[in-house]
């Protein structure tokens, strides 16, 4: 919707999995419900093609790759927007037993146990895949991203007090189908962790950070 107000002359097609796209979007801007991993109900060759956030989502990177290669134009562009689930800190203040950190290293070990990978970016090599299926111009961009207030310059302690909201209203959403139907938890204990997730955000004594990473590509002309 936001390159639809940006750039009113281009047709802008987002796809999600799930029915919950916005019923007011900018004319020029249209969605799809459908599977990516499945053959694209709509193949055009694009200019553009931005994913992001899709980690926990693909079962077979290579082909997706591979998909929006064919579908992208010749010296169109692809764009990648994953973030690392593993926190840490600089000052030793996130430790073992945190439980953001046990959330997340829990989280990973279930995408794993049904094939779907939390950390593409790390799990694989992302840049070589992506050359391999022919895109050059590859570049990565690493940004360390806080979690909470805790920053002293502004844009940052903006940045973290989005992340922690995120983490506090989101935790269920990221929690409840995989620690229940893939590692065995019951409900009442998948709660509980998140009420300590919650909890361990919001400390003011832990400076949390984690890794964010933007892979761009360019299929040959």
């Amino acid at each position: 919707m936001q390159l639809g107000d940006a750039y009113p002359s281009a047709e802008i097609i987002g796809n999600d999995l799930s029915p919950i796209q916005p019923q007011w979007v900018p004319p020029n801007v249209k969605f799809l419900v459908d599977d990516v991993e499945k053959d694209w109900i709509d193949p055009r060759p694009y200019d553009y093609i931005h994913c992001r956030y899709m980690a926990a989502s693909i079962r077979d990177w290579p082909k997706l790759l591979r998909q929006c290669y064919d579908n992208l134009k010749p010296g169109g562009w692809i764009e990648f927007e994953e973030g690392i689930p593993h926190i840490y800190s600089d000052d030793d203040t996130v430790q073992a037993d945190n439980h953001v950190a046990k959330m997340l290293r829990l989280l990973v070990e279930a995408c794993d146990r049904v094939g779907q990978t939390a950390k593409p970016f790390t799990a694989f090599d992302f840049k070589g895949l992506l050359r391999e299926v022919g895109f050059r111009n590859v570049e990565q961009r690493h940004f360390r991203v806080p979690v909470g207030t805790w920053p002293k310059e502004r844009r940052l302690k903006e940045v973290g007090a989005f992340m922690a909201m995120d983490l506090i209203d989101g935790v269920e959403a990221w929690t409840l189908v995989p620690f229940t139907e893939v590692l065995g938890w019951s409900r009442p204990e998948v709660e509980v962790l998140n009420a300590k997730v919650r909890q361990d955000v919001k400390r003011r004594d832990v400076h949390y950070l984690f890794d964010f990473y933007v892979i761009t590509a360019q299929k040959c002309l």
